[in-house]
């Protein structure tokens, strides 16, 4: 019953092809290898809601990625700061105003978290007290 093509795909499903259309893969060899007309793929390539949720779900992913390979709070806020600067670099480049939005925001959260950190380990920090070392 998957050999039928399909008239209609769920947005998932597009998102994802459309997250594979970001990598060196040709849209043509990508579309042959999902089984759906190259057309199709395009097409979904010049909608502009389609292509927001794509990039949008790919950094999710790549935070995720990152985020599971950190050790420490202060790893992913870095984590989180250096992805917002490169979605602000494509944004600028691609002249995107939605992404460049995106971008700013997840800057303007990874500072907040930055500045946080700094005021819990302040707070907790208790100098050495010489009369205490041997």
């Amino acid at each position: 019953m998957n050999d039928v093509m399909r008239n209609a795909y769920d947005e998932t499903f597009k998102v994802q092809a459309l997250i594979k259309s970001f990598g060196p893969k040709s849209v043509i060899s990508i579309a042959k290898e999902l089984g759906i007309p190259d057309s199709a793929l395009y097409r979904w390539r010049s909608n502009d809601d389609l292509m927001a949720k794509a990039r949008a779900k790919k950094m999710q992913l790549e935070l995720e990625k990152t985020v599971g390979n950190t050790r420490s709070e202060s790893e992913v806020v870095d984590a989180i700061s250096k992805m917002a600067r490169n979605a602000a670099t494509r944004a600028e480049a691609t002249e995107d105003l939605d992404l460049a939005k995106r971008s700013l925001d997840l800057l303007m959260k990874a500072s907040n978290a930055r500045k946080q950190l700094i005021a819990e380990a302040e707070a907790s920090y208790e100098p050495l007290d010489p009369s205490k070392i041997r």
